[in-house]
């Protein structure tokens, strides 16, 4: 097959792009997961009791939003490791310092370096935005995913304007 691969319709709806003219009409509707639906047990990604909660949350919010599908859920997962990681750099940062000591094997002097904890967090943190970004978990981004129309029952809102 040339050209470009197709893009699901579920892509275009996180990207924002969901106009009518431009999703696959043969595809089918994939139902988007309930809130209640979302769990981290017996997830063996999640190693960490925090990135289990990461996980939940982050899910959680996608499915009240009605555009969380199970096809995301590898991607949240490692969205969830990584940011969990980012954390764990962040905490070894602060109790050891931005920098630490260690000794030359060469020259037998100590010297000081950079702590190794910073790449690591700033990898974490480059991956947790990339990934973050095609959720709409930026500020940015969060403004382009189009979320379920609310239901509105007229009634009730004329009664909260008369009180």
């Amino acid at each position: 097959m040339k050209g470009r691969p197709k893009t699901t319709n579920a892509a275009k709806r996180l990207k924002g792009t969901n106009q009518r003219v431009r999703m696959d009409k043969d595809a089918p509707a994939a139902e988007p997961m309930s809130v209640e639906q979302i769990t981290s047990e017996g997830i063996e990604g999640l190693p960490t009791e925090r990135s289990r909660k990461i996980y939940e949350m982050r899910c959680r919010s996608l499915a009240a939003m009605g555009i969380m599908e199970e096809a995301y859920q590898e991607q949240m997962i490692l969205y969830s490791r990584w940011l969990d990681l980012a954390f764990i750099a962040s905490s070894e940062i602060e109790t050891s310092g931005l920098v630490t000591e260690v000794l030359n094997d060469k020259t037998g002097k100590r010297e000081v370096i950079r702590n190794p904890y910073l790449g690591i967090l700033d990898m974490a943190t480059k991956n947790v935005n990339e990934i973050g970004r095609q959720f709409g978990f930026t500020a940015i981004t969060r403004n382009n995913i189009k979320q379920k129309e609310k239901e509105i029952d007229p009634v009730a809102e004329l009664q909260k304007l008369i009180e």
